[in-house]
C-alpha cells in the first residue's frame, strides 16, 4: 500500500537524526510539506539539501523546511508551529519523536535529572501537542498526532525507571487527548518502538552492551527493529488511510514487550 500525505503539513520534532530524519523523509516522499525541528541546525540543513534532491520527495511534491526548535521551550514551540502557519498556511499533523532518559539506579537519580527526563519526553509532548492541536481546532479540519513513545513504558527497567515512567505519561496522555480531542477531529495515536537501530543504539553498544544483548536476546524475532520501520507506521498514521484510528499504542519491537515472552528462550 502507498502512504498518503499529499500536500499535508506535517510537524516533526527531533527530525535531525535517527528516527526523526527517517520519518521526515518518508513522509516528504510521501507529498508532505514538512516542518522538522531540531536543536542541531546543521542536521536539519543536511535534510534540506538531501530532500531538494531526492527524486521521489520531489515528484511527490514533498518539501522540507529545517526549524530550530527547542522542545523544553514554551517559546521555542510556539515559534515551531507558527513557522507551519507562516510557510504553509496551515497543520495537518503533528509527530512528538523527542525523548530521552538516563541510565543511572534509582537511589542515585538526582532531582535535576528526574525532572529533565519528564521535561523532554512528556512535557514536550503535552505542549507541542497543545499548540499545534489548537491550530487543528481553529483550521476546523482536524489533524492527526502521533507521539513516539517506547516498550519501556509498560516495562520495568530498574536503570531507566524515570524514562519509563515518562514514557508511560506520554501513553496516557496520548488517550487522554484521543477521547477529548475526537469530537474536534483530531486522532491521536502513539508507536512504541523497542530497541531501534539508530545512533542511539549505536552507542549504548558501547556503552551499556550487556544491556542492548539482553534486550536482543529477549526479543522473539531475534532483531532490532529499522528506522524505516517504525517510520512507515507512523506516517501511515498520520494518513487518512486509517481515519477510525486512534488513543491506540503500537508497539514495534519485534515482540520484546509481549507478557512472558523470555520464557519460550529457556
Amino acid at each position: 500500500m502507498k502512504l498518503v500525505l499529499d500536500n499535508k503539513v506535517i510537524l516533526v520534532t527531533g527530525a535531525g537524526r535517527g528516527l526523526g530524519r527517517e520519518i521526515s523523509r518518508l513522509a516528504a516522499r510521501s507529498g508532505a510539506k514538512v516542518i522538522g525541528g531540531s536543536r542541531t541546525r546543521s542536521d536539519l540543513e543536511s535534510l534540506e539539501a538531501e530532500l531538494a534532491a531526492d527524486t521521489a520527495a520531489v515528484e511527490a511534491g514533498g518539501i522540507f523546511v529545517g526549524v530550530p526548535l527547542d522542545v523544553t521551550d514554551l517559546a521555542s514551540i510556539d515559534s515551531f508551529v507558527g513557522s507551519a502557519r507562516q510557510r504553509f498556511g496551515r497543520v495537518d499533523g503533528l509527530v512528538n519523536n523527542t525523548g530521552a532518559g538516563v541510565s543511572v539506579s534509582s537511589l542515585e537519580l538526582t532531582t535535576d535529572e528526574f525532572r529533565q527526563t519528564f521535561d523532554f519526553n512528556a512535557q514536550a509532548m503535552f505542549f507541542c501537542s497543545q499548540r499545534a492541536a489548537r491550530v487543528m481546532v481553529e483550521q476546523g479540519e482536524g489533524g492527526a498526532i502521533v507521539n513516539i513513545s517506547s516498550n519501556f513504558a509498560v516495562a520495568g527497567v530498574g536503570i531507566r525507571s524515570a524514562y519509563c515512567a515518562a514514557k508511560a505519561a506520554v501513553d496516557s496522555l496520548t488517550k487522554s487527548f484521543a477521547v477529548e480531542w475526537a469530537p474536534l477531529g483530531i486522532r491521536v495515536n502513539a508507536v512504541a518502538p523497542g530497541t531501534m537501530n539508530t545512533p542511539g543504539y549505536q552507542r549504548a553498544r558501547t556503552s551499556a552492551p550487556r544491556m542492548v544483548e539482553d534486550l536482543i536476546a529477549l526479543t522473539p524475532s531475534g532483531r532490532i527493529a529499522e528506522p524505516e520501520e517504525v517510520a512507515a507506521l507512523t506516517v501511515f498514521l498520520l494518513s487518512n488511510q486509517c481515519g477510525a484510528m486512534t488513543g491506540q499504542v503500537m508497539a514495534v519491537d519485534g515482540g520484546q514487550s509481549i507478557p512472558l515472552a523470555a520464557l519460550s528462550k529457556g
